[in-house]
């Protein structure tokens, strides 16, 4: 790429590779197609295309590698590990056991220290009142209405502002890993959850069962709610999450989302 593809009376760099898309204009065209030196470059460019494309090909057996990783048996020495995207069953665990620390540090805060902790000097004001607001896929968002400094001896309060939850849209295309101790009845379970008309399909193999749905934001997350209360567990972090709407800020019906959901057992016998 080192040539200059600026010379005088050929096409500019980006006008060559116009024409390898075929998105070049007529005059130009024709000039490429009888210059040597543009022939060159889009030798190059060619060669470049086909490197890129060979790189960004899966390593051979790549599919087969993680349907059989899913089916292992759970009995063996080595751990099971759910591949999804990247992250193992491990990492899904580690996630939930920092939940926990976040929660136990909460209810510290908010319940205050144990007499064995005291302090001597007096406590500081502490957060009450904080309604049904927590931690994890079933709490629901702190409102900032209910939510007042209490301070040490019972005294006068006032308000606290709340940060709000961050809200994002949800990308185009979503792919969900689902796991569960039996998959005969997914397709039955997603029957009674999917909206009337919507369009979706069902596969099956040895390993476990995909499903490809054309819905809403909306849609997705009631149904992503109504497939974790049929006890399936989310294993993916991308939005939509189970009972987390707040997270969320939905376009309606002037949005579709292709859902793409892998559900494996996980069934310990």
């Amino acid at each position: 790429m080192s040539e200059n593809v600026e010379q005088t009376g050929c096409p500019s760099f980006d006008s060559i590779s116009a024409y390898l898309d075929g998105e070049a204009e007529g005059q130009e065209t024709a000039h490429i197609e009888s210059c040597a030196h543009c022939q060159r470059i889009l030798a190059s460019l060619r060669t470049l295309d086909e490197v890129v494309t060979r790189s960004c090909q899966p390593p051979e057996g790549l599919s087969a590698r993680i349907l059989a990783a899913c089916s292992a048996d759970r009995e063996t020495a080595s751990p099971t590990i759910i591949p999804f995207w990247g992250r193992s069953l491990v990492r899904y665990a580690a996630a939930i056991v920092v939940t926990l620390g976040l929660a136990f540090a909460v209810k510290q805060t908010v319940g205050g220290t144990s007499p064995d902790h005291a302090s001597p000097t007096p406590p500081s004001p502490t957060i009450a009142d904080v309604g049904t607001g927590g931690i994890g896929p079933d709490s629901n968002p702190i409102d900032p209405g209910m939510t007042r400094v209490v301070s040490a001896d019972g005294g006068n309060t006032a308000p606290v502002n709340v940060m709000p939850v961050a809200k994002r849209l949800v990308t185009s295309q979503v792919s969900h890993v689902w796991g569960g101790k039996s998959l005969d009845r997914v397709e039955k379970d997603l029957s009674a959850q999917l909206p009337e008309g919507a369009k979706w399909g069902l596969t099956r193999d040895n390993a476990g069962v995909s499903i490809q749905a054309s819905l809403t934001d909306e849609q997705l997350q009631k149904l992503v709610n109504g497939i974790h209360a049929q006890g399936y567990d989310l294993f993916s972090p991308e939005l939509p999450q189970p009972n987390q709407e707040e997270r969320v800020k939905f376009l309606g019906g002037s949005k579709k989302i292709i859902y793409q959901a892998r559900f494996v057992n996980v069934n310990d016998n």
